[in-house]
């Protein structure tokens, strides 16, 4: 048998709305390395944001790879932290920024 329980969900003192949640657009094309942006272990500046003043569009260099950024709105999404104790909502967003790698060389070399 499975019992039902209840947690209590709290909303902090501060939410956070400065918070992206990143989505990463691979092709299944690729072999799995290239499908996924791993960040276990890494610590600290990994990336910068690069703004293309002409066009005035917006890449972001992730450990070397340089990617494309959509911003697409979504549905509300919160960031829930779970203990024993319940669950704490610390970030709302109702946004997502989708990653593109870029495919062309001559674009990557004109943006670094």
């Amino acid at each position: 048998t499975s019992e039902i329980g209840t947690v209590d969900v709290y909303l902090g003192k501060r939410v956070a709305r400065n918070l992206m949640l990143m989505c990463y657009e691979g092709t299944l094309g690729e072999d799995a390395s290239q499908r996924t942006v791993d960040l276990s272990g890494d610590l600290g500046a990994i990336g910068r944001v690069l703004v293309d003043g002409s066009s005035h569009r917006v890449h972001l260099d992730l450990k070397g790879v340089i990617y494309s950024v959509a911003a697409v709105p979504t549905h509300s999404m919160a960031l829930l932290s779970v203990s024993d104790k319940g669950a704490k909502i610390s970030a709302v967003t109702d946004e997502m920024l989708v990653l593109s790698p870029c495919e062309q060389q001559t674009q990557r070399e004109q943006l670094l």
